[in-house]
């Protein structure tokens, strides 16, 4: 009675196989699901990928934007500081001979005067002690 089923079947192994078969199924089943989800994954590391790229190209234009911009302006100031030049080089060919080498002079005069001066003091104090 207690190894007897309602039906009266004493034997499981019917039922056992007839579960095999569903599990069989559900392993396809199973598979499919992986398989889905494995592409489902792929696709969205694609898409991230994808937007990675673009984010990447637009820095690269970003970069390429500034060098451009920094290039225009170095070009610009160099223009600038040749007319500067150019202005103070002016200024420079108006004074020649006059400002500049005459303050040398003044001073080297003045270093040269000064440097005698002590020697001939020297000379003074020496004589006058001995």
């Amino acid at each position: 009675m207690y190894g007897e089923d309602l039906n009266g079947d004493d034997d499981d192994s019917d039922d056992d196989d007839s579960d095999d078969d569903d599990n069989d199924d559900d392993d396809d089943d199973d598979d499919e699901r992986k398989k889905a989800s494995k592409q489902a994954r792929k696709k969205e590391r694609k898409k991230e990928r994808k937007k990675e790229r673009k984010k990447e190209i637009e820095r690269n234009r970003k970069k390429q934007r500034n060098k451009e911009r920094n290039r225009e302006r170095q070009k610009v100031s160099e223009k600038e500081t040749k007319e500067r030049t150019k202005r103070w080089g002016r200024n420079n060919e108006r004074n020649k001979g006059t400002k500049k080498e005459t303050r040398y002079k003044i001073k080297k005069g003045k270093f040269d005067r000064l440097k005698n001066k002590g020697k001939l003091l020297k000379k003074q104090i020496i004589g006058e002690k001995a």
